[in-house]
């Protein structure tokens, strides 16, 4: 239990503690939230069954349009960090995504990159409702064939755990939760993903070869080309979400918790 709730405030908080370094967790400890993790997915998935049952036996399967999927991963341990806070890993960012639209989409897996985004003008398409509307950033999954995109993310600042839980900047221990306080974001393609910090530590990382993220390249010799190329992608893509925001307007130092 990372966390519980009185008042609607956040009290006895075991992440709290760990992120001060008041606490910590065994490997067995690490292994026994894996477990609980792996059990609470399963009693979900089961929920879902229940609930498709339910809209088949009053909707036709065939015709209509039913998705799935969920809002983050969790941290267990991954990079330091437990529970979904202060990063960008793979471990967070990876989440289910099952569309099924019979008239428009095949059974079975697809290769494809998607974002949450790409639901929006998705499901208007389904709905006959996509003619005229504005644009959007995301991709229709329904016509959309492009196997290899530009994935985007952002942690824009951590208000809510820094303000609730650290309110005096994490007293003595200040060193301990400040690095935290920035924005972050991340660029994947082609088997490659950076992770731009506005504090200025970036890292990289070759997905393809290194999909748990153990091996920065920020600094490798032989990473730089595409270190380069995906810096200047990210600061595209950052003007094109961010109507003329650049990476270089991000300074979080002004409102780092003192």
């Amino acid at each position: 239990a990372f966390g519980a709730k009185l008042d609607g405030q956040i009290t006895n908080s075991f992440w709290k503690d760990y992120y001060l370094g008041k606490r910590g967790l065994t490997d067995a400890q690490y292994d026994r939230l894996s477990r609980l993790y792996d059990a609470e997915v399963k009693e979900v998935d089961a929920n879902v069954g229940r609930i498709l049952k339910q809209f088949n036996s009053r909707h036709d399967p065939s015709t209509s349009f039913v998705a799935v999927t969920s809002d983050h991963g969790e941290n267990i341990g991954d990079h330091g960090h437990v529970n979904h806070v202060f990063s960008l890993y793979e471990s967070t960012l990876q989440i289910p995504l099952l569309i099924r639209y019979l008239p428009k989409l095949k059974r079975g897996r697809d290769s494809r990159h998607a974002q949450l985004v790409d639901l929006y003008p998705t499901a208007l398409d389904a709905a006959g409702l996509l003619e005229g509307r504005s644009a959007t950033h995301g991709h229709n999954l329904l016509v959309d064939t492009q196997t290899q995109r530009s994935v985007f993310t952002e942690y824009y600042r951590p208000d809510q755990a820094m303000l609730r839980l650290f309110p005096d900047g994490g007293g003595q221990d200040n060193h301990r939760v400040r690095k935290y306080w920035r924005r972050l974001r991340s660029v994947s393609r082609d088997g490659w993903k950076l992770i731009w910090g506005s504090d200025g530590n970036h890292e990289l990382y070759h997905l393809a070869i290194d999909p748990t993220e153990a091996t920065d390249l920020i600094d490798a010799h032989d990473a730089a080309t595409v270190r380069d190329k995906l810096l200047a992608e990210l600061e595209s893509l950052v003007a094109a979400y961010g109507d003329g925001t650049s990476l270089a307007d991000d300074d979080t130092s002004s409102s780092s918790p003192d």
